[in-house]
């Protein structure tokens, strides 16, 4: 019997944009990927607001092997204020947190939260050039998840 890592999904965006066909195929991949790999969601949050309760959260998290956070939409131009607050509590569980799908551009203030992550996958170059200059060693360039499903689309 294979044991399997228990995941958390931080900024699921299948329930907030259900209309939006990308996030859609995002979210199912993500949880395809993680089903395929052996990885048991637990749970996710998709309200990415600054404004959350703490300690439900934590709660949430607490049997969490590792937070995978979707990149998708978030993290450019200094936003992503409420995913950091809630990797700040991750980090104080010492999970393991893994940055997917990102797009990176014009973080001059969050770049500071670039060390919460032990992976960090961005989807194209231009980010994979500013997300490095901006600290982060442990980044890597994979194609958009988007792209993982793109023969399904009738």
């Amino acid at each position: 019997m294979k044991l399997s890592k228990k995941v958390f999904i931080v900024n699921d965006t299948h329930m907030r944009d259900s209309m939006h066909i990308g996030c859609k195929m995002v979210m199912e991949n993500i949880y395809y990927l993680c089903q395929r790999y052996n990885l048991d969601v637990i749970g996710s949050d998709e309200n990415i607001s600054e404004i959350f309760d703490k300690k439900s959260f934590k709660n949430n998290i607490e049997d969490a092997d590792c937070i995978i956070v979707n990149g998708e939409g978030t993290l450019h131009d200094n936003a992503g204020i409420g995913i950091f607050n809630r990797l700040r509590i991750a980090k104080d569980l010492n999970k393991k947190i893994i940055l997917i799908n990102a797009v990176w551009q014009n973080n001059s203030i969050t770049k500071k939260y670039l060390s919460y992550f032990d992976l960090i996958y961005v989807r194209e170059g231009f980010s994979l050039k500013e997300i490095k200059e901006d600290g982060a060693e442990n980044a890597s360039c994979v194609p958009d998840l988007t792209f993982y499903s793109a023969n399904k689309i009738a």
